[in-house]
């Protein structure tokens, strides 16, 4: 949130139209791209928000109209790309599972560098390190501090994403899109790679078109972290590092036995044990369920790791150990889904291990509480578990013909 001084009580409404208006033209003549996106936004002026904001699934923006009033013409045109920069680039929608205010914040900072690279400029009070420059949002995300002790400094693009629509107040300017809608179909949908592919040409066209700022536009619009290094990043730090890295004849090593044949066995601490369980119900694609086997088969052959293995729909149809040296069992099941039972399982076979893995797109019943294992729910859709670590996951699907 805004952390600068409060505004003044009283604005001059014409000369805020006025000022609105030529920002808008500005925008219009130097910087094109964020002009056209900027038509796909209806304007409202209100004061239920200290600064400004968007609402995505509304595709309106909200200004405070005494913080406006503050502003130079130029730090407006630099406000209004801040905020159709939210929705373009889907801010909310990335939110997912992460904290709302530390990814507003992260967002701020990583849609301020690609406004630097198309104005060539950046205001004083715009929120902007150059150490998160090139950075998407969610890499911003996880180098910012913790969300309770994150802070907002900034006093120009506060971009509040904000949940849900407010009063609509003065209505500034109407969508494009709402101007053309009728009484019968109402505004259409934006689609906003179309909206930005569109204005990208159109602003090339106009020569108005860096190639840095083409590349941190697709970088903001596209980049996600890689969600199979930030599993293996998070399954290491939870696995016991206290592996059997001796050996003795006494015992002998068992497997050898049934040969007649006397090997040393390793001795020390049990090695890195992780129970995964995967989700095989109806509503997991062929993609996702191929990758998440694949990338939990990688980190427990780098580990060694032994796997107690879980395969659950509405209920648990296989739960057996699996040793490094074994192959991962082919998957069952295809009907509802609960993760209640993949708890209940562990706790009755008293199955003690480091952490506990579910690879899932979470549409299911959750536990009502925490059974105080470690858990990361690997997650393909924006649902968000009561407990545990979450790591998002992007699935490339296949076309419907």
């Amino acid at each position: 949130m805004d952390t600068s001084p409060a505004p003044p009580s009283s604005f001059n409404e014409e000369a805020l139209l006025a000022k609105m208006a030529t920002a808008t033209e500005m925008l219009y003549l130097h910087v094109p791209f964020w002009a056209m996106l900027l038509e796909n936004l209806s304007i409202y002026l209100t004061t239920d928000i200290p600064t400004a904001g968007v609402h995505a699934e509304s595709n309106a923006m909200y200004i405070n109209p005494k913080f406006a009033d503050t502003l130079s013409t130029t730090h407006l045109a630099f406000l209004l790309s801040h905020e159709v920069a939210h929705v373009a680039l889907n801010s909310i929608g990335r939110l997912q599972h992460r904290d709302h205010k530390k990814f507003n914040i992260a967002s701020d900072y990583a849609i301020n560098d690609i406004l630097k690279a198309a104005f060539n400029t950046i205001p004083e009070a715009a929120l902007y390190n150059y150490q998160y420059s090139d950075m998407s949002a969610e890499e911003v995300y996880e180098l910012l501090p913790d969300a309770s002790t994150v802070q907002a400094p900034m006093t120009l693009g506060a971009g509040d994403l904000l949940k849900g629509p407010l009063s609509e107040g003065t209505q500034l300017r109407k969508s494009r899109h709402q101007e053309e809608a009728t009484e019968e179909s109402g505004p259409k949908p934006v689609d906003w790679e179309a909206e930005i592919a569109k204005s990208l040409t159109h602003a090339k066209l106009r020569g108005s078109v860096s190639a840095d700022f083409e590349r941190k536009l697709h970088g903001g619009k596209d980049s996600q972290l890689d969600w199979k290094a930030i599993l293996r990043q998070r399954i290491t730090a939870k696995v016991t590092r206290d592996n059997r890295d001796d050996f003795s004849y006494i015992p002998p090593n068992r497997r050898f036995l049934w040969q007649d044949i006397i090997f040393p066995a390793p001795i020390g601490r049990a090695k890195p044990t992780i129970a995964f369980c995967i989700d095989t119900s109806g509503s997991m694609s062929e993609e996702e369920l191929t990758q998440g086997i694949a990338e939990l088969n990688a980190i427990r052959l780098i580990l060694q790791a032994r796997l107690y293995f879980i395969e659950c729909d509405c209920d648990v149809t296989s739960a057996k150990w699996v040793e490094p040296y074994e192959d991962i069992p082919s998957l069952s099941g295809g009907g509802g889904t609960s993760f209640v039972p993949i708890f209940d399982i562990l706790e009755e076979n008293r199955i003690k291990c480091d952490v506990v893995v579910v690879f899932t797109d979470g549409w299911g019943t959750f536990p009502d509480t925490d059974r105080g294992y470690k858990t990361i729910w690997v997650m393909t859709d924006t649902q968000t578990p009561p407990f545990g670590e979450v790591v998002n996951v992007r699935i490339p699907r296949k076309c419907s013909q």
